[in-house]
């Protein structure tokens, strides 16, 4: 069979109509994070008066990468130019008078660089698509590394996936005495000792600060969790990786379905408890739950794809991974909200505390579960955002390593 051309970068005009979207959707929702109760008229005049600033040399910035095609899809690249265009706006607003949030510069950059990488990603992963499904059609068998499908891969091996899932279920409680039970304990104690410290010593006297706070620890459990097991998802199979072909896919797939499974059922075991101990009647928001639940798997799913690929290569992510993942909690909005900051600080600072990747699903988990309100929709808009362009971006970066990872 003859090997699979690499797909090609899209064509300049698709790419400065892409960027372009991308561009001012990032604005768009970096002004909504940062002001969600605007009116739509006040929504308006603020984000115009910044998005003629800000996004312009970006997008000559991204268009001088896309004529120079051998450059269009490098990821550093893509992020240079972007980083430059919002600091060259950010001084040309502030040498014309033009007063522009530094914080919402910075969110801006930061969401136009993942929504620009997540729609190259996309482009990648069609066109590799459409080329194996021409490949496909040539011969009667497909060489490995050549499915058609990425959800066709996993049903085709959903046993395997079934059986990776129960074998880690089984080896995590195997001989313990309350089994399942142990999972529970992290969460709980970590919720325990963070209530003691900041309602004793630091005297922080928020209403349901304890359910609030076990809400979000159950959501960083499950992603912290996931994403230093996937670490660990290709390296720590490489006999299985090098004595049969599979989707190396089913791997990190399976870390993350072992963890989310544990996630759910600490769910349903742990909630029940808070609801009888506050007196709250779960409300009609709770029918949201399962698609924030979806929302949060994929992400997590992508960030696990991006750690599994990178640690085949580089041994180093493993360590960064653990220091990231200590920076990240403190910058999610887990032991405080955005509510319980003080207004000077929720002003400054709140929007970007809003960008961390985790920070709008627990906060959406918040609403939903004890505030039993829906959340403001850019709120989900930005979990979808993580969600789908992690996803994105994982599976580029994961399907474009993967042959090489039994080396």
């Amino acid at each position: 069979m003859r090997p699979v051309d690499a797909p090609h970068h899209p064509p300049v005009a698709l790419a400065l109509l892409a960027d372009a979207a991308a561009l001012t959707l990032s604005s768009a929702l970096a002004w909504g994070v940062r002001i969600p109760d605007a009116s739509m008229a006040t929504f308006g005049a603020m984000w115009s008066s910044s998005v003629v600033w800000i996004v312009p040399p970006q997008w000559v910035l991204l268009a001088a990468v896309s004529v120079v095609s051998r450059l269009r899809g490098r990821t550093a690249v893509v992020c240079g130019a972007i980083l430059a265009g919002g600091a060259l706006g950010w001084f040309a607003a502030y040498a014309n008078s033009v007063v522009i949030p530094r914080g919402l510069v910075v969110g801006d950059v930061w969401l136009s660089m993942v929504l620009a990488l997540a729609w190259r990603s996309a482009w990648w992963l069609s066109r590799r698509t459409a080329a194996l499904t021409r490949e496909a059609n040539l011969d009667d068998l497909v060489a490995p590394g050549t499915s058609p499908g990425v959800w066709l891969a996993i049903t085709r091996h959903r046993t395997l996936l079934q059986l990776l899932v129960a074998r880690d279920l089984k080896l995590k409680y195997r001989g313990s005495l309350v089994g399942f039970f142990w999972s529970l304990a992290n969460p709980i104690v970590m919720t325990g000792t963070y209530t003691l410290a900041f309602t004793y010593i630091f005297q922080v006297r928020a209403q349901g600060f304890i359910f609030l706070l076990l809400i979000a620890i159950l959501a960083w459990t499950f992603f912290s969790a996931s994403a230093g097991m996937a670490t660990g998802a290709i390296v720590d199979s490489g006999s299985l990786v090098r004595s049969v072909y599979f989707p190396r896919l089913i791997l990190p797939v399976a870390t993350v379905s072992f963890n989310f499974i544990q996630y759910v059922l600490a769910l349903a075991v742990l909630l029940p408890f808070m609801f009888l101990f506050y007196r709250l009647v779960p409300g009609w928001s709770l029918l949201a739950l399962p698609l924030l639940l979806a929302l949060l798997a994929l992400f997590t799913l992508g960030v696990a794809l991006l750690m599994a690929a990178a640690t085949a290569a580089y041994r180093d992510v493993r360590h960064l991974l653990d220091i990231t993942l200590q920076v990240l909690f403190w910058a999610t909005p887990i032991m405080y909200s955005r509510a319980t900051l003080p207004a000077g600080v929720s002003a400054e600072i709140g929007g970007l505390m809003m960008l961390s990747p985790l920070a709008p699903f627990i906060e959406i988990a918040r609403g939903l579960i004890y505030y039993g309100d829906w959340s403001a929709p850019v709120v989900w808009c930005l979990a979808l955002t993580y969600a789908v362009c992690a996803l994105l971006m994982g599976l580029t970066v994961f399907l474009r390593h993967e042959e090489r990872f039994a080396e």
